[in-house]
């Protein structure tokens, strides 16, 4: 009998701390894995998540919706990665740029991601920019975009959703 309540209090506890965790954190610790794309540690994605974006002809809007930033985040590991330096008739300028950003408690608004979109006919888009994490230099990468992420960009910038 006292096997039974001490499991089910270890339950309760691990039932809380996933509540928790997923009510102030934007991806869960036990799944998360710092990449190219999420580079920063999970706690610096703090939930509410949103997005901004501006363009050619586009003011800067501001999103609120984290099934669209899920899906921005999903997208992006499963794009393609091309590196840091890809050859010069693949680049195109930048178009726009789209910024996935939390609310840290000492920072405020702090970009997570930024997208730096090269335009329709575009299959890539910039990736991030250049920072320095705890002494190593994140920089920028270029990735080749799923058909799904092209279109949910095609339609951001030339819709202005």
């Amino acid at each position: 009998m006292r096997r039974y309540r001490a499991i089910g209090i270890l339950i309760v506890i691990l039932v809380l701390l996933v509540t928790l965790f997923s009510r102030r954190f934007f991806f869960n610790p036990i799944t998360f894995e710092e990449n190219g794309i999420t580079y920063l540690p999970f706690k610096e994605y703090r939930n509410p998540m949103s997005y901004s974006y501006w363009g050619d002809n586009i003011e800067v809007k501001d999103v609120h919706n984290n099934k669209d930033i899920h899906y921005l985040y999903d997208q992006l590991l499963l794009c393609e990665k091309l590196g840091t330096n890809i050859p010069d008739d693949l680049i195109a300028e930048d178009n726009g740029c789209l910024s996935i950003y939390s609310y840290h408690p000492e920072l405020g608004k702090a970009n997570t991601t930024d997208l730096w979109w090269l335009g329709g006919e575009s299959d890539i888009i910039r990736v991030g920019g250049r920072w320095e994490i705890s002494g190593v230099v994140v920089s920028s990468q270029y990735v080749r975009l799923t058909p799904g992420l092209k279109a949910f960009l095609n339609q951001l910038f030339t819709a202005g959703i």
